[in-house]
C-alpha cells in the first residue's frame, strides 16, 4: 500500500492492464484479488474513491436495471449505483456510485456515503470496478467459461450453467495433467499478438482462481449427449457460441458493438467446436483428437 496526503494507492493487473485503486482509507485486502496485486506501475486506468455525506438522486435516462445495480446517462457520462434492486423496488440502497466517461474510460469515480456503514473491504471495492466495461475498453472479453491450461493451449469450455463445464476441466486435469486457472470465467485478449486467456479474480462456486495466462487453442461449447461428437462452428453458429457466454453491457451500444468486433475478430484466429459428450475420459480422447490435428 502506497500512502500519499492521506490517499492509499493499491496496483493490480488483470489481462495485462494495469489499473490503480485510490482511496482516502486503507482496506483489507484478501484474495483473490490480492492474486492480481502488483508494485506501483504507470496506469492510464484509475479508481479514485472518496466519501460524501449521502448518495445523490439518480438523475438522467435510466439505461439498465438489474438485482445489483442500475445505470443513468447523464450527457456523456454514466453512473451506476451499486446496490441490490428488483422489479423496480430498492431492497437494499445503493451503497456506491460509479461515474465514468463515454469518451474515454480510463477515470471511474467511486463515491460511497458516510450515511450507510459499509466498511471499506475488497470485496465492496471490486464491486465497483466495472470490469465488463473497463477491461471491453482495452481490447479484452469476458467469457463465461471454465478454463484449462493443456500442452496444446488454452481450452475455454463455454455453456450455460450446469451443463459440464468444471466437469470437463475436472477430467482433463485428471487424465492429462492439465491445469485448471478458473472455474467459471476468464478473460479473453491479444497478447504480444496472440489471444491469450487470462484467469480472472472471480470464480463463482468452483473456487478455483490462479493469476496465469495461456495461449487459446479453442473455445468449446458444450453440451451433453450418451456419446461423443464433435463439430466445428462457423459463421452465425461459432459467433453465438462465443457471444451468448460474454459478458456485455447490451444496454451500452457503444459496448455491444465493440464486443461484437472482437468476438468477430477473435473467431478469424480460433476454433470454435461444439463438444456433446459424455462426463468421462472419452471426452477428452474426443477433442484431444482434434486439437493434435492443430498443432
Amino acid at each position: 500500500v502506497m500512502g500519499c496526503a492521506d490517499r492509499f494507492f493499491r496496483y493490480y493487473e488483470i489481462g495485462g492492464v494495469p489499473f490503480s485503486v485510490d482511496t482516502p482509507v486503507e482496506f483489507e485486502e484478501k484474495e483473490p484479488y490480492s492474486l492480481f496485486a502488483t508494485e506501483k506501475k504507470d496506469c492510464d486506468v484509475k479508481y479514485v474513491f472518496s466519501f460524501i455525506d449521502s448518495l445523490p438522486e439518480p438523475c438522467g435516462k435510466l439505461l439498465f436495471e438489474e438485482m445489483n445495480y442500475r445505470a443513468y446517462a447523464h450527457g456523456d457520462k454514466i453512473t451506476r449505483y451499486i446496490g441490490f434492486y428488483k422489479d423496480g423496488t430498492v431492497l437494499d440502497p445503493p451503497f456506491a456510485t460509479v461515474t465514468y466517461s463515454t469518451k474515454n474510460s480510463d477515470v471511474y469515480e467511486v463515491r460511497l456515503p458516510l450515511d450507510r456503514d459499509v466498511p471499506l473491504k475488497s470485496a465492496v471495492v471490486y464491486r465497483t470496478l466495472c470490469f465488463e466495461h473497463m477491461l471491453l475498453s482495452k481490447k479484452g472479453l469476458i467469457l463465461h467459461s471454465s478454463l484449462v491450461s493443456t500442452k496444446y493451449g488454452a481450452i475455454l469450455f463455454t455453456a450455460p450453467s450446469g451443463t459440464g463445464k468444471s466437469t470437463q476441466g475436472e477430467l482433463w486435469r485428471k487424465y492429462r495433467n492439465a491445469e485448471v486457472i478458473n472455474g467459471d470465467c476468464s478473460l479473453i485478449r491479444k497478447y504480444n499478438g496472440k489471444y491469450t486467456a487470462f484467469g480472472l479474480p472471480y470464480s463463482g462456486t468452483s473456487g478455483i482462481c490462479i493469476n496465469k495466462r495461456v495461449p487459446i487453442a479453442a473455445v468449446v461449447y458444450l453440451g451433453q449427449a450418451k456419446q461423443n461428437t464433435l463439430k466445428k462452428l462457423t459463421g452465425a453458429a461459432a459467433f453465438k457460441a462465443v457471444f451468448e457466454g460474454t459478458k456485455i453491457n447490451l444496454w451500452d451500444k457503444n459496448d455491444a458493438l465493440e464486443a461484437s468486433n472482437l468476438i468477430m475478430s477473435f473467431l478469424s484466429e480460433i476454433p470454435v467446436f461444439r463438444l456433446d459428450c459424455l462426463p468421462d475420459e472419452s471426452a477428452v480422447e474426443t477433442l484431444e483428437n482434434e486439437l493434435k490435428k492443430l498443432c
